[in-house]
């Protein structure tokens, strides 16, 4: 079995024994992304903290010897998982979660910004607007879209999109 494989998806890069250690965990799993994206499913919030702490431009050797590795396993995750999103620009990284909160995390820090909570359940997917002024967030459980106006601190629910309701047919 693949889980079996490797670490804890969950472990912290940053405070592995060794950087060598983070880099070669974090290929691991960006491999695992790749070939097995349902094994990690249950940990992708987790595992997305883990990354961004491993870019902590307060510990400047870890994060340069990190980025490239870093980089891989970010794309990887926002290639295979829809409720993952990353914004170049203002460098953000999204995670929906499935208790319905979205966690954005900013990269040039390597930190946890805010979190979203606007939903009831589990966010499918999401994705931020090219000038990464907006973002929207989705629960198919829910039948819920969500769209948010990211700006200067300031979050702000735009309010939310439902299935339209159906005319019911009398008989």
């Amino acid at each position: 079995d693949w889980a079996l494989c490797m670490p804890s998806p969950a472990m912290d890069f940053f405070d592995a024994p060794s950087v060598e250690l983070s880099q070669v965990t974090q290929r691991l799993v960006a491999f695992m992304i790749h070939q097995k994206p349902l094994v990690l499913y249950p940990s992708l919030p987790r595992l997305a903290e883990a990354v961004v702490r491993s870019l902590d431009p307060t510990h400047v050797g870890v994060r340069s010897s990190l980025a490239k590795s870093a980089t891989l396993m970010i794309n990887e995750l926002v290639r295979t998982y829809p409720m993952i999103a990353f914004h170049g620009a203002s460098q953000r990284l999204a995670v929906g979660t499935p208790d319905g909160f979205v966690v954005m995390y900013d990269l040039k820090s390597g930190t946890r910004m805010y979190v979203l909570d606007g939903h009831k359940r589990a966010v499918t997917a999401c994705t931020f607007s090219p000038d990464g002024r907006r973002f929207l967030s989705m629960s198919l459980d829910e039948q819920v879209v969500l769209l948010w106006r990211l700006h200067g601190g300031f979050i702000l629910s735009l309010g939310h999109i439902s299935e339209p309701t159906r005319p019911r047919l009398s008989a």
